[in-house]
Formats: C-alpha cells, sequence, structure tokens
C-alpha cells in the first residue's frame, strides 16, 4: 500500500466516508483479484473506471493493473488505484515497467 498517505491531500478523500470506502475495497484481497482476473485478456496493462470494476462505492476512482508472473510460475497483479482523474498517460507505463522489471527479477526462483 505505497502511497496511501498521499491519498488524504486529495479532493476526492477530504470526507472521511469516502476514504474509508476505498480502504474496505483495498482490503479485500480475494476480490480484486479476482476483479483482475475477470477483466484480464492478455499480459498488458488494463484500466477500469469507475462502474467497469462492478465495485460498489468505486465510481469515483479507477484502477490500472497488469498481471505479473512470479516464481514458480504463480500469477498476480501489480495496480494503481486512484481517482478517475488520475493522469493515466503516466501511471500505464509506469505500472508496465514495474511488471517487467519485477518478472526480471524473479525469473529463476
Amino acid at each position: 500500500y505505497a502511497g496511501l498517505a498521499e491519498m488524504l491531500d486529495l479532493p476526492e478523500f477530504h470526507e472521511m466516508i469516502h476514504l474509508k470506502s476505498l480502504l474496505k475495497i483495498m482490503e479485500d484481497y480475494m476480490e480484486l483479484y479476482e476483479i483482475f482476473d475477470k477483466h484480464r485478456l492478455d499480459d498488458d496493462t488494463k484500466v477500469l473506471i469507475g462502474d467497469e470494476t462492478g465495485l460498489e462505492g468505486f465510481e469515483d476512482y479507477a484502477v490500472v493493473f497488469s498481471p505479473i508472473k512470479l516464481y514458480s510460475r504463480s500469477l498476480g497483479y501489480l495496480g494503481v488505484i486512484g481517482p478517475n482523474r488520475m493522469n493515466y498517460s503516466r501511471v500505464s507505463p509506469a505500472v508496465k515497467m514495474i511488471v517487467q522489471d519485477m518478472e526480471k527479477f524473479v525469473k529463476g526462483w
């Protein structure tokens, strides 16, 4: 959960109820995994905005995620959750680059 403290500076989270709702979503690893798995078409980075996730309370947020192949060929996901207005042209390539670097690092474990 890198960057949680910075979320408090965003106008979307000035009301505690919005922050609490998003944190509950982030704590449910299995639900997030199922959403990512359901929307993964290939190994490319994917963007889901608001209702596209199917999550209640996620209307004002978006997630940029990519599958990542970990050791023993297990599959995980790396993602960034933020407001709908996040800079997708910066976040998407960053997620892709981090995934590629992590896959190189764990290759052969």
